[in-house]
Protein backbone atom coordinates (compact mmCIF):
# COMPACT_ATOMS: atom_id res chain seq x y z
CA UNK A 1 0.00 0.00 0.00
CA UNK A 2 1.33 3.35 -0.80
CA UNK A 3 -0.48 6.84 0.05
CA UNK A 4 -0.09 10.42 -0.75
CA UNK A 5 -1.99 13.83 -0.68
CA UNK A 6 -2.45 13.34 3.32
CA UNK A 7 -2.22 15.15 6.18
CA UNK A 8 -0.04 14.90 9.06
CA UNK A 9 1.42 15.90 12.19
CA UNK A 10 3.51 15.33 15.13
CA UNK A 11 2.21 15.81 18.82
CA UNK A 12 3.57 13.75 22.09
CA UNK A 13 5.80 12.01 19.83
CA UNK A 14 2.54 10.43 17.95
CA UNK A 15 2.64 10.92 14.50
CA UNK A 16 -1.05 11.23 13.54
CA UNK A 17 -2.06 10.47 9.49
CA UNK A 18 -5.08 11.59 8.63
CA UNK A 19 -6.83 11.13 4.62
CA UNK A 20 -5.25 11.29 1.56
CA UNK A 21 -5.40 8.55 -1.36
CA UNK A 22 -4.06 4.87 -0.89
CA UNK A 23 -3.10 2.74 -4.16
CA UNK A 24 -3.39 -1.03 -2.89
CA UNK A 25 -0.44 -3.30 -4.67
CA UNK A 26 -1.51 -6.71 -4.62
CA UNK A 27 1.87 -8.84 -4.33
CA UNK A 28 2.62 -12.65 -4.88
CA UNK A 29 4.72 -14.71 -2.31
CA UNK A 30 7.84 -13.64 -4.32
CA UNK A 31 6.80 -10.05 -2.88
CA UNK A 32 6.16 -8.96 -6.54
CA UNK A 33 2.75 -7.03 -7.87
CA UNK A 34 0.75 -9.55 -8.95
CA UNK A 35 -2.84 -7.74 -10.80
CA UNK A 36 -3.95 -3.90 -11.19
CA UNK A 37 -3.43 -1.65 -8.60
CA UNK A 38 -6.39 -0.03 -6.64
CA UNK A 39 -6.91 3.15 -5.68
CA UNK A 40 -8.67 4.28 -3.09
CA UNK A 41 -9.34 6.60 -0.05
CA UNK A 42 -7.28 6.74 3.24
CA UNK A 43 -10.59 6.55 5.85
CA UNK A 44 -8.90 6.37 8.49
CA UNK A 45 -6.60 8.10 11.47
CA UNK A 46 -3.61 6.72 11.27
CA UNK A 47 -1.62 6.73 14.70
CA UNK A 48 2.22 5.54 15.10
CA UNK A 49 3.99 6.05 18.14
CA UNK A 50 7.20 7.52 18.12
CA UNK A 51 8.20 7.67 21.76
CA UNK A 52 10.03 4.17 21.35
CA UNK A 53 12.53 2.84 18.81
CA UNK A 54 11.03 0.85 16.16
CA UNK A 55 11.50 -1.26 13.07
CA UNK A 56 8.79 -0.76 9.83
CA UNK A 57 9.51 -4.08 9.28
CA UNK A 58 9.53 -6.26 12.62
CA UNK A 59 7.93 -4.07 15.62
CA UNK A 60 6.20 -0.38 14.47
CA UNK A 61 2.88 0.53 15.84
CA UNK A 62 0.16 1.71 14.20
CA UNK A 63 -3.40 1.94 14.99
CA UNK A 64 -6.27 2.76 12.41
CA UNK A 65 -8.53 4.49 13.58
CA UNK A 66 -12.24 4.74 11.95
CA UNK A 67 -14.52 7.83 11.89
CA UNK A 68 -17.67 6.85 12.55
CA UNK A 69 -20.80 8.94 13.13
CA UNK A 70 -21.57 10.12 16.77
CA UNK A 71 -24.91 10.40 18.30
CA UNK A 72 -23.75 14.55 19.24
CA UNK A 73 -22.51 14.65 15.41
CA UNK A 74 -24.55 15.63 12.64
CA UNK A 75 -21.86 13.59 10.23
CA UNK A 76 -18.65 11.47 10.51
CA UNK A 77 -15.40 13.74 10.29
CA UNK A 78 -14.49 13.65 6.45
CA UNK A 79 -12.04 12.24 4.46
CA UNK A 80 -9.77 15.10 2.87
CA UNK A 81 -6.57 15.70 0.88
CA UNK A 82 -4.62 18.69 0.71
CA UNK A 83 -5.98 19.81 3.67
CA UNK A 84 -3.99 20.42 7.11
CA UNK A 85 -3.51 19.17 10.56
CA UNK A 86 -2.70 21.28 12.72
CA UNK A 87 -0.75 20.43 16.61
CA UNK A 88 -1.98 24.04 18.12
CA UNK A 89 -0.55 23.59 21.82
CA UNK A 90 1.06 21.23 24.40
CA UNK A 91 0.31 23.21 27.58
CA UNK A 92 3.43 25.12 27.42
CA UNK A 93 2.66 28.72 26.69
CA UNK A 94 0.93 31.01 24.46
CA UNK A 95 0.52 34.73 24.18
CA UNK A 96 -2.23 36.86 25.56
CA UNK A 97 -2.07 40.12 23.83
CA UNK A 98 -3.45 43.48 24.60
CA UNK A 99 -3.83 46.61 22.42
CA UNK A 100 -3.78 50.18 23.56
CA UNK A 101 -7.43 51.44 23.17
CA UNK A 102 -6.60 54.73 21.33
CA UNK A 103 -7.49 56.40 18.28
CA UNK A 104 -5.07 54.28 16.53
CA UNK A 105 -4.71 50.32 17.36
CA UNK A 106 -0.99 49.76 18.47
CA UNK A 107 0.64 46.72 19.66
CA UNK A 108 0.88 46.85 23.32
CA UNK A 109 2.33 44.35 25.29
CA UNK A 110 2.33 40.13 25.71
CA UNK A 111 1.84 38.14 28.54
CA UNK A 112 2.38 34.20 28.77
CA UNK A 113 -0.19 32.50 29.89
CA UNK A 114 -0.59 28.59 29.88
CA UNK A 115 -3.05 27.03 27.65
CA UNK A 116 -3.32 23.22 27.50
CA UNK A 117 -5.24 22.11 24.53
CA UNK A 118 -5.57 18.13 23.72
CA UNK A 119 -6.82 18.16 20.13
CA UNK A 120 -5.05 18.39 16.84
CA UNK A 121 -7.27 20.03 14.05
CA UNK A 122 -8.18 19.19 10.68
CA UNK A 123 -8.84 22.14 8.46
CA UNK A 124 -9.77 22.42 5.13
CA UNK A 125 -8.93 20.47 2.56
CA UNK A 126 -11.19 18.37 -0.48
CA UNK A 127 -12.87 15.55 -1.13
CA UNK A 128 -10.74 13.69 -3.81
CA UNK A 129 -13.47 11.62 -6.74
CA UNK A 130 -10.67 9.30 -7.78
CA UNK A 131 -12.98 6.37 -6.71
CA UNK A 132 -16.18 7.09 -6.22
CA UNK A 133 -16.77 3.21 -5.79
CA UNK A 134 -14.12 2.40 -2.89
CA UNK A 135 -15.79 1.26 -0.08
CA UNK A 136 -17.26 3.83 2.11
CA UNK A 137 -17.12 7.16 -0.25
CA UNK A 138 -18.79 9.98 0.93
CA UNK A 139 -19.24 13.39 -0.73
CA UNK A 140 -18.29 16.24 0.21
CA UNK A 141 -19.65 18.43 3.34
CA UNK A 142 -21.69 21.75 3.70
CA UNK A 143 -18.97 24.49 4.17
CA UNK A 144 -20.04 24.62 7.76
CA UNK A 145 -17.65 22.14 8.46
CA UNK A 146 -14.70 23.44 7.78
CA UNK A 147 -12.78 22.55 10.42
CA UNK A 148 -12.40 19.82 12.80
CA UNK A 149 -10.48 18.77 16.00
CA UNK A 150 -9.48 15.19 17.36
CA UNK A 151 -8.92 14.67 21.23
CA UNK A 152 -5.58 13.13 21.23
CA UNK A 153 -7.05 11.43 24.89
CA UNK A 154 -10.73 10.70 23.97
CA UNK A 155 -10.53 10.24 20.66
CA UNK A 156 -13.63 12.22 20.34
CA UNK A 157 -14.35 14.34 17.34
CA UNK A 158 -16.17 17.77 17.67
CA UNK A 159 -16.34 20.62 14.46
CA UNK A 160 -16.38 24.17 14.36
CA UNK A 161 -18.52 26.56 11.81
CA UNK A 162 -16.45 29.47 10.52
CA UNK A 163 -18.13 29.68 7.34
CA UNK A 164 -19.27 33.71 8.51
CA UNK A 165 -15.69 34.50 8.47
CA UNK A 166 -14.08 31.86 5.69
CA UNK A 167 -17.50 31.47 3.16
CA UNK A 168 -15.39 28.01 1.61
CA UNK A 169 -13.31 25.44 2.60
CA UNK A 170 -9.95 25.88 1.09
CA UNK A 171 -7.03 23.15 -0.57
CA UNK A 172 -3.57 23.09 -1.34
CA UNK A 173 -2.62 26.29 0.08
CA UNK A 174 0.35 26.66 2.16
CA UNK A 175 0.00 26.73 5.42
CA UNK A 176 1.93 26.38 9.13
CA UNK A 177 1.21 27.44 13.02
CA UNK A 178 2.79 29.37 15.68
CA UNK A 179 2.51 27.19 18.84
CA UNK A 180 3.45 29.66 20.92
CA UNK A 181 0.97 31.89 19.91
CA UNK A 182 -1.97 29.08 19.49
CA UNK A 183 -2.35 30.25 15.86
CA UNK A 184 -2.22 28.51 12.60
CA UNK A 185 -2.27 30.35 9.26
CA UNK A 186 -3.04 29.17 5.75
CA UNK A 187 -2.45 30.90 2.67
CA UNK A 188 -4.70 31.35 -0.42
CA UNK A 189 -5.36 27.77 -2.01
CA UNK A 190 -8.22 26.77 -4.34
CA UNK A 191 -11.60 25.66 -4.05
CA UNK A 192 -13.27 22.98 -6.38
CA UNK A 193 -16.17 20.08 -6.83
CA UNK A 194 -14.90 18.38 -3.74
CA UNK A 195 -14.62 21.78 -1.08
CA UNK A 196 -18.46 20.96 -0.25
CA UNK A 197 -21.63 20.36 -1.38
CA UNK A 198 -22.27 24.51 -2.60
CA UNK A 199 -19.15 23.81 -5.11
CA UNK A 200 -20.20 20.18 -5.99
CA UNK A 201 -21.53 21.73 -9.13
CA UNK A 202 -18.31 22.81 -10.40
CA UNK A 203 -16.97 20.76 -13.50
CA UNK A 204 -13.91 18.41 -12.51
CA UNK A 205 -11.04 20.61 -13.81
CA UNK A 206 -12.42 23.97 -12.59
CA UNK A 207 -10.37 25.07 -9.69
CA UNK A 208 -11.04 28.59 -8.16
CA UNK A 209 -7.98 30.04 -6.70
CA UNK A 210 -8.55 32.14 -3.24
CA UNK A 211 -6.64 35.49 -2.23
CA UNK A 212 -7.11 35.53 1.65
CA UNK A 213 -4.68 33.73 4.09
CA UNK A 214 -6.50 32.66 7.41
CA UNK A 215 -5.70 33.16 10.39
CA UNK A 216 -6.84 30.95 13.34
CA UNK A 217 -7.13 31.01 17.10
CA UNK A 218 -7.04 28.31 18.50
CA UNK A 219 -7.83 29.61 21.89
CA UNK A 220 -11.16 30.77 21.18
CA UNK A 221 -11.76 28.59 17.51
CA UNK A 222 -12.42 31.71 15.67
CA UNK A 223 -10.73 32.89 12.37
CA UNK A 224 -9.47 35.81 10.71
CA UNK A 225 -9.74 36.21 6.64
CA UNK A 226 -7.31 38.36 5.76
CA UNK A 227 -6.04 39.96 2.03
CA UNK A 228 -3.14 38.66 0.29
CA UNK A 229 -3.19 41.02 -2.38
CA UNK A 230 -0.22 42.67 -1.23
CA UNK A 231 2.01 40.14 -1.84
CA UNK A 232 0.45 38.33 -4.53
CA UNK A 233 -1.93 41.01 -6.48
CA UNK A 234 -4.17 39.24 -8.49
CA UNK A 235 -2.42 35.60 -8.88
CA UNK A 236 -2.88 33.65 -5.61
CA UNK A 237 -0.66 30.77 -4.46
CA UNK A 238 -1.08 27.32 -4.34
CA UNK A 239 1.41 23.36 -3.27
CA UNK A 240 3.94 26.35 -1.93
CA UNK A 241 5.01 25.68 1.74
CA UNK A 242 5.34 27.80 4.91
CA UNK A 243 7.21 27.66 7.99
CA UNK A 244 7.05 29.75 11.29
CA UNK A 245 10.41 30.63 12.76
CA UNK A 246 10.02 31.57 16.87
CA UNK A 247 12.41 34.19 18.51
CA UNK A 248 12.33 36.90 15.39
CA UNK A 249 10.97 40.16 15.78
CA UNK A 250 8.43 40.45 18.69
CA UNK A 251 5.92 37.43 17.52
CA UNK A 252 8.14 35.48 14.92
CA UNK A 253 8.26 35.33 11.26
CA UNK A 254 6.73 32.71 8.51
CA UNK A 255 8.47 32.24 5.66
CA UNK A 256 6.74 31.19 2.44
CA UNK A 257 8.80 29.28 -0.27
CA UNK A 258 7.76 28.03 -3.75
CA UNK A 259 4.70 26.31 -5.18
CA UNK A 260 2.70 28.35 -8.22
CA UNK A 261 0.70 30.78 -9.28
CA UNK A 262 -2.39 32.17 -11.34
CA UNK A 263 -3.96 34.47 -12.33
CA UNK A 264 -7.52 34.35 -10.28
CA UNK A 265 -9.75 34.90 -13.71
CA UNK A 266 -8.44 31.33 -14.60
CA UNK A 267 -10.14 28.55 -13.03
CA UNK A 268 -8.95 26.08 -15.38
CA UNK A 269 -6.27 23.03 -14.05
CA UNK A 270 -5.14 22.59 -17.53
CA UNK A 271 -2.34 24.85 -16.41
CA UNK A 272 -0.03 25.13 -13.55
CA UNK A 273 0.20 28.56 -14.05
CA UNK A 274 3.38 30.28 -13.25
CA UNK A 275 5.71 27.86 -10.67
CA UNK A 276 7.45 30.90 -8.36
CA UNK A 277 11.30 31.03 -8.63
CA UNK A 278 13.03 30.31 -6.20
CA UNK A 279 15.87 32.91 -5.45
CA UNK A 280 13.41 34.57 -2.89
CA UNK A 281 11.25 34.16 -0.55
CA UNK A 282 8.54 35.93 1.26
CA UNK A 283 8.36 36.87 4.90
CA UNK A 284 5.50 37.77 6.88
CA UNK A 285 6.17 39.82 10.26
CA UNK A 286 3.74 37.50 12.66
CA UNK A 287 3.80 40.47 14.83
CA UNK A 288 1.23 42.37 12.40
CA UNK A 289 -1.59 40.19 12.79
CA UNK A 290 -1.77 42.72 16.43
CA UNK A 291 -2.31 45.73 15.25
CA UNK A 292 -3.51 47.87 12.55
CA UNK A 293 -1.27 46.51 9.74
CA UNK A 294 -3.62 43.37 9.73
CA UNK A 295 -6.17 45.22 7.99
CA UNK A 296 -4.19 45.91 5.24
CA UNK A 297 -3.22 42.61 4.84
CA UNK A 298 -0.29 42.33 7.31
CA UNK A 299 3.20 43.11 7.18
CA UNK A 300 5.33 41.16 4.24
CA UNK A 301 8.61 41.33 2.95
CA UNK A 302 10.66 40.22 0.41
CA UNK A 303 14.37 38.66 0.88
CA UNK A 304 16.88 36.99 -1.62
CA UNK A 305 18.14 33.94 -1.61
CA UNK A 306 21.91 32.81 -2.36
CA UNK A 307 24.13 29.58 -2.67
CA UNK A 308 22.97 26.70 -4.13
CA UNK A 309 19.47 27.86 -5.32
CA UNK A 310 16.91 24.47 -6.15
CA UNK A 311 14.62 24.57 -9.48
CA UNK A 312 10.91 26.00 -8.69
CA UNK A 313 9.00 23.09 -7.65
CA UNK A 314 5.28 22.36 -6.07
CA UNK A 315 4.10 19.98 -3.46
CA UNK A 316 7.70 19.58 -2.00
CA UNK A 317 8.67 18.83 1.34
CA UNK A 318 9.97 21.88 3.96
CA UNK A 319 11.38 21.25 7.57
CA UNK A 320 13.09 23.42 9.83
CA UNK A 321 16.21 23.10 11.75
CA UNK A 322 17.41 25.33 14.27
CA UNK A 323 21.48 25.86 15.76
CA UNK A 324 21.74 24.38 18.81
CA UNK A 325 22.33 28.61 20.25
CA UNK A 326 19.12 29.54 18.14
CA UNK A 327 21.00 32.35 16.50
CA UNK A 328 20.35 30.58 12.66
CA UNK A 329 17.57 28.20 11.20
CA UNK A 330 17.81 25.99 8.22
CA UNK A 331 15.32 24.59 6.09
Amino acid sequence: MESGLHLAVVKNSTLYIDGGKESFIPINSEGKQEGDVIVGLNEYLIIVDLSQPWDWETNVSIKALAKPGMPELPTSPPVVSRGALYYASDGKFNFNIEIDTGSVCRLGHADLIPIDDPNIYLWGGTTPYINTSFPGFSGPLPITFTMWSFNIHTHEWNHYDLSDTVPYRPAAGAYAEARDQHRSFFLNGWIDNGSSTQTMSLSPSTKIFQEAMIIIDHSNQTAKNVSTKALVGDKPRTRGKMQYISGLGAHGIIVLIGGNEKIVTDTSDQSLGDLIPMDSVDVFDVSSIYDDRIFSGGAWYKQKTTGDIPVSRVDFCLILVRAADTSSANM
